[in-house]
């Protein structure tokens, strides 16, 4: 199993325990954003920053909520936190956080692009989604 099937596995793990309860949120924010933030792999390809592989592998963790016909509430819950997280990304300061501004804004505008690639879907429910999403992001920034 390589890297990127690791990740996703924890990214996907994540999501999977967001949906039972709102009160999960702020800890599993924090748990995600260390996998953003983190440093890079020694066995990670230099050409491949950190924030790349890890949109890539939030984007295909990600995909099975597009599939819900119906706004039931975990995947309203899972819509929150995945905006929230995209939100919050941009507004990261501190010292112990220097130099994340550049990653969190690299996820948050590859995170956008997919978003968008999706609300031109043919099928109605990942369009849904993907605006939903989108939507929520924007309020979440302000």
């Amino acid at each position: 199993m390589d890297a990127t099937e690791k990740l996703i596995q924890k990214i996907s793990k994540i999501l999977e325990e967001t949906k039972t309860s709102n009160a999960t949120h702020i800890r599993k924010l924090k748990e995600l954003s260390l996998l953003l933030f983190s440093k890079r792999s020694p066995n990670q390809s230099p050409q491949i920053p950190n924030s790349f592989q890890f949109t890539s592998a939030f984007c295909k963790s990600l995909t099975p909520l597009f599939l819900f016909q119906r706004r039931s509430a975990s995947a309203e819950r899972v819509v929150k936190f995945v905006s929230v997280f995209a939100a919050s990304t941009t507004a990261r300061d501190g010292k112990e956080n220097e130099g994340a501004g550049a990653a969190g804004d690299g996820f948050l505008e590859e995170f956008l692009r997919f978003l968008m690639t999706a609300s031109l879907a043919a099928n109605k429910s990942v369009r849904f989604r993907a605006c939903q999403i989108i939507s929520e992001v924007f309020f979440s920034m302000f």
